[in-house]
């Protein structure tokens, strides 16, 4: 190897030379040479640490490529536009037969690029195949992480001169670019705002990293041209508070539960400081009608005590009245100690006991149906969101209609407590629709959880909003496939096969004799038949979306599931990293309402669903490097431990990689033989880095526990003295 470099490094010297002097400027002949050396210099020195394509690339400036959308990287590593105009210059002082050693180094690092993808857990897209080695990629949502990492790293290096984009990529990655055209006005259905469009073109000469930038607007019609014109003067909307709906109830039981407040007033008293509340006061002085803050903190204090998440005991209140320096610590030990659910019998109460209020100790705090009745009548009425449609869309009505009678009033120094499936729902960091939702889920599983199979369990820790859409008839086609035990999952779940078929039939109207699929809507929720048809939509969404996650949790490929479900690769890996938060935030809350056991089996659930591997290869997956399949690989090779990899040679890593991914030693090409050996060692050789560094972490933390002790143990001892 060290002598092919120093065959190329003599060649790029002669190549160097002969432009030079084809161009007529013997002056700049040793430079180029000089140039030359020092690029090749710096590719010898760092063939062996995965960055050969990108010093070469960074030392030479490339960035006259064909949309100049990489000048950034000059000045990044300059600092300086003399010496960036110097280099554009000798990089492009090309005679006609000749080929720079810049632009050799480029393609070699797309053509590694292609084999760095390929190595990924999803495999190489064919489309990436084509255009990469042409110096153009896509980028969206639909990309794995490990493809997303490789190209975002490609194109920031100038590796990539063009980057076809969603909008999506404007608003949460910086990659500044030389120039950015923006070929449509609308974006889907919806209509380029100011925010969007400054979003987007302000990727155009970065300050700091450019010197300028350029965006084109593509306007296909003279409205379009029209609308650009406006956006690049006009005005950003001023931003708004999202204190409201399911956020503003949220934020009242936090404080509740974080015993920041206790009473009705200091409740009142904190949001009065909150940006909601400002906007309004400016509002008021503009001449605006006055907010209702204060309103709407009432009625989502009403929707917390309704549904038992919150207490209000007003005889605290009047007592607190009577002696208020007396009576603070009180407070407080009522927060800490008095529960409107006790810990057993929250693990009993269902979710059609929450909804009618059976407890009869807790009237004086609980909306009544008459009440409700009324407050229907008067045209504001809190509406039951426990359903997994109101997760999936229907955020309007989540807590109260939009006007009507005033919440239902307590005294002032009325005490605030928290009961335990508050509490679950804070240290959760569900919302709280949602975790009353997961809560009347949990309570049918322990009547009857199927443990015969993984599916009833992998599909309560999956999100009702896994935005993972069906294909209707393969969703049926897989559903009459089931074994019965998961058959008997399906049902338990709410599953309907009228629906399925009906569905794949394309009817999209009302659901007529369909039968209501789990348990039907609660009681008080909306009967219009298209909020009940998109509940159980998105009650089946779920279910697809729990199969597929199934099948990660079994070791099978990514990119075969993604096919089998007709998903990107991207949305299902996004939704198993998803899956595995959600497992843990369910685990949570069953940690509060003190079901050890269901907890238990939501934390066996929670790795499998981020790994996608037995429990034996979890450790292994942790190593920088290594996905499913290379830890399945590295088991079947013996090295089952952590400290096996770190102690592994490079070469015997590199033959299990070589046999995972079915190693092309035939191949014609031997310039692409050869890429595909260097990016197989590159790979060995960060998985066993890798296994050091995590073995490292290991032994650290082991040491900080022994200290911690140690000096806990000495603590006791000087205590007990």
């Amino acid at each position: 190897q060290q002598q092919q470099q120093q065959q190329q490094q003599q060649q790029q010297q002669r190549q160097a030379e002969q432009e030079t002097s084809r161009q007529g400027d013997s002056t700049r002949a040793p430079a180029a040479a000089a140039a030359a050396a020092n690029n090749n210099s710096n590719n010898n020195n760092n063939d062996n640490n995965n960055n050969t394509n990108n010093n070469t690339n960074n030392n030479n400036n490339k960035n006259h490529d064909i949309n100049n959308n990489h000048d950034i990287n000059n000045n990044s590593n300059n600092n300086n536009s003399n010496n960036n105009s110097n280099n554009n210059n000798h990089e492009m002082g090309v005679g006609p037969g000749g080929k720079s050693a810049t632009a050799t180094s480029k393609v070699d690092a797309r053509f590694q690029l292609v084999e760095e993808l390929r190595q990924a857990p999803s495999g190489l897209c064919p489309v990436l195949a084509k255009t990469v080695p042409r110096g153009v990629a896509y980028h969206h949502a639909g990309l794995t992480v490990e493809e997303r990492t490789l190209l975002e790293t490609a194109y920031r290096t100038g590796t990539l001169s063009c980057l076809c984009a969603t909008s999506t990529l404007a608003a949460g990655v910086n990659l500044p670019a030389r120039r950015v055209i923006i070929r449509s006005m609308k974006i889907g259905s919806q209509s380029l705002d100011a925010v969007r469009f400054r979003q987007m073109a302000g990727r155009a000469g970065r300050v700091g990293l450019d010197v300028k930038g350029e965006c084109i607007v593509v306007a296909k019609t003279s409205k379009d041209a029209a609308e650009a014109q406006c956006l690049f003067s006009a005005e950003l909307a001023p931003l708004r508070s999202s204190l409201h709906g399911q956020r503003l109830a949220r934020a009242v039981l936090e404080v509740v539960s974080l015993g920041l407040i206790q009473t009705v007033e200091a409740l009142e008293g904190r949001f009065a400081r909150s940006l909601l509340r400002c906007q309004e006061e400016l509002a008021q002085q503009g001449g605006h009608e006055p907010g209702a803050l204060l309103e709407d903190i009432r009625v989502a204090l009403a929707y917390l005590e309704e549904r038992q998440l919150v207490r209000v005991d007003s005889a605290a209140g009047n007592n607190n009245s009577n002696n208020n320096s007396n009576n603070n610590n009180t407070n407080n030990d009522n927060h800490n100690n008095r529960q409107l659910v006790r810990v057993e019998s929250a693990a009993g109460v269902g979710a059609g006991n929450i909804n009618n209020n059976i407890n009869s100790n807790n009237n004086s705090s609980n909306i009544n149906n008459n009440q409700q009745q009324q407050q229907q009548l008067e045209g504001r009425q809190l509406v039951r969101v426990d359903s997994a449609a109101s997760m999936d869309g229907l955020q309007a009505s989540e807590v109260v209609a939009a006007a009507g009678a005033p919440a239902r009033r307590h005294p002032p120094q009325a005490t605030l407590l928290s009961t335990p499936l508050g509490d679950g729902v804070v240290h959760s960091s569900l919302r709280p629709a949602e975790a009353l939702s997961v809560f009347e889920d949990l309570q049918k599983a322990r009547k009857g959880l199927r443990l015969d199979t993984e599916l009833h369990l992998i599909f309560l820790a999956t999100p009702a909003s896994s935005g993972l859409e069906p294909d209707w008839p393969r969703f049926l086609s897989y559903y009459e496939r089931l074994q019965p035990r998961d058959r008997a999952v399906a049902d338990a779940v709410g599953v309907s096969h009228n629906f399925l078929v009906k569905q794949s039939m394309g009817h999209r109207g009302p659901l007529g004799d369909l039968p209501a699929t789990g348990g039907g809507a609660p009681p008080g929720a909306p009967t219009d038949w298209r909020q009940e048809r998109e509940r159980i939509a998105a009650l089946h969404r779920r279910f697809w979306a729990a199969l597929a996650l199934r099948e990660l949790a079994a070791e099978a490929a990514p990119s075969r599931v993604a096919a089998a479900f007709a998903v990107p690769r991207g949305a299902l890996q996004a939704l198993q990293g998803l899956a595995a938060t959600y497992c843990g935030m369910v685990r949570q809350l069953c940690e509060r309402l003190r079901w050890h056991e269901m907890a238990a089996l939501f934390d066996c659930l929670t790795p499998r669903l981020n790994f996608g591997v037995c429990p034996e290869g979890q450790p292994l997956c942790r190593i920088a490097g290594v996905y499913p399949a290379r830890a399945r690989a590295l088991l079947e090779a013996g090295l089952t431990t952590v400290e096996a990899v770190a102690n592994a040679s490079v070469a015997s890593v590199e033959v299990i990689l070589r046999k995972l991914s079915q190693f092309e030693s035939h191949r014609s090409d031997a310039e692409a033989a050869r890429r595909q050996e260097v990016v197989v060692r590159q790979t060995a050789m960060k998985i066993v880095r890798g296994a050091q560094d995590r073995l490292g972490e290991l032994l650290q933390n082991l040491e900080d526990e022994a200290e911690e002790e140690q000096l806990r143990v000495r603590r006791a001892i000087s205590g007990t003295g």
